[in-house]
This record gives C-alpha cells, structure tokens and sequence, in this order.
C-alpha cells in the first residue's frame, strides 16, 4: 500500500457513506428540513464530491429509496427460500416484513407520498412491486401445490394484491403508535389476504407470527 493512502475511500465506500449519512439525517430533520450542505459537513467532504455522485438533493433521495426496495427484496427472498415454512407463513411473514420495514423511515415515506412527488413515488412503487411480485407468486404456487391455497391465477392475484397492500400500509402509517387502533386494520388486512387466497387453514395470525431475518 502506498504510504498516505490508506484512508482513500472507493467509489463504491464513498457514495454509501453519502447515502448513509443523507439517511440518517432525513429520517431525524425530515427531507425538507435537510440541504445538500447538512449532508456534505455531516459526511466531511467537498460539495464537488457530492456531485460527483448524485447530481441534486432529489436523485440522493430516489437513490435512497432504491436502496430500501433492494433491501426489502433481500429480506423477502430469505422468507421465501426458507424451507420447513408452509406458504401461509411466509405470506403473513412477507407482509410483516414489509410493515416493519416501513416503521422508522415515516419522515422520507411521508414526503414522497406527498401529490408533487407523484412521479418518484410511482418510478419506486413500480421498482418495488417489479422485485416483490415473482417471490410472493412462487409462494402463492406453494401454497396450491401444498393445498394450503386455491388459488387459480397466482400471477393475476399478486399483481392486485401487492399495490393494494402498499397503499394500506402507507394509509396506516398515522396509526402505528396508536396500537388498538392499528391492530384493528392490520387484523382487516390480515382477513382481505386470507380470503383473496382461499386459505384453508387460519390458526396463525400477523399479530402473533414471530421470524428474524437474518
């Protein structure tokens, strides 16, 4: 290694240090309440550098959000591929996964929920749907093949169901620290799901199911 360089990031290091420091403080001041500056003292580089990676305060925020729908991708796959789980499990797990993923991150949630960024939310909820759909088909398919399920167009039911179950959660976001209330609607979704499937078979519920991702 040369003498003096061993503190040089790579590319790849710098731009998620970018998007680490960018996100922890949009989800502590709020999207609209953090400028390009906070985030470049925060990171301790130049404001060129940041340039060099996003090129405004908005492609840092869309680059954030694709993160998260990676993230959430990774954490689906590994309920899906998990084995001795019946596909009733996994769809409760799945939708759990989801919700909890959406906790801690109302701040940036809110704002592109908002009617002026329309578009960023539609290009992401599209991004997201693109990745969750053909995992929770094989586990739709799962679940005909095991006779937990009847379903007879697994694909057709995950495209409705998917947008669907976004725009509850998102509707429910007000409600998560407000629990009876918010239990509530999530044991309503919980109905809505089990009878779309045909579900055979009720004995777990999305109040009580426990998984760790690891």
């Amino acid at each position: 290694m040369i003498k003096g360089m061993k503190n040089i990031k790579s590319g790849y290091e710098r731009r998620n240090e970018i998007l680490d420091t960018a996100q922890e403080i949009f989800l502590r001041n709020g999207y609209d309440n953090t400028s390009v500056s906070d985030v470049v003292k925060a990171v301790g580089i130049a404001q060129g550098t940041f340039y060099y990676y996003f090129k405004s305060k908005e492609e840092l925020l869309t680059s954030i959000l694709e993160r998260y729908a990676e993230q959430m991708s990774n954490s689906v796959s590994k309920i899906v591929y998990s084995e001795g789980m019946k596909a009733g499990e996994k769809i409760l797990l799945i939708i759990k996964e989801i919700l909890n993923f959406e906790k801690g991150r109302e701040n940036i949630i809110e704002y592109v929920h908002r009617n002026e960024n329309k578009e960023m939310h539609k290009k992401i909820a599209e991004k997201i749907i693109a990745k969750m759909i053909p995992l929770l088909v094989e586990v739709v398919e799962q679940g005909n093949a095991n006779n937990e399920f009847d379903v007879k167009y697994p694909y057709e039911l995950v495209s409705i169901m998917m947008p669907g179950i976004g725009m509850f959660i998102h509707e429910s976001l007000d409600e998560i620290n407000q629990k009876e209330y918010y239990d509530k609607k999530i044991i309503s979704l919980e109905y809505v799901i089990k009878r779309m499937l045909s579900w055979k078979s009720s004995e777990i519920s999305l109040l009580n199911i426990k998984y760790k991702v690891e």
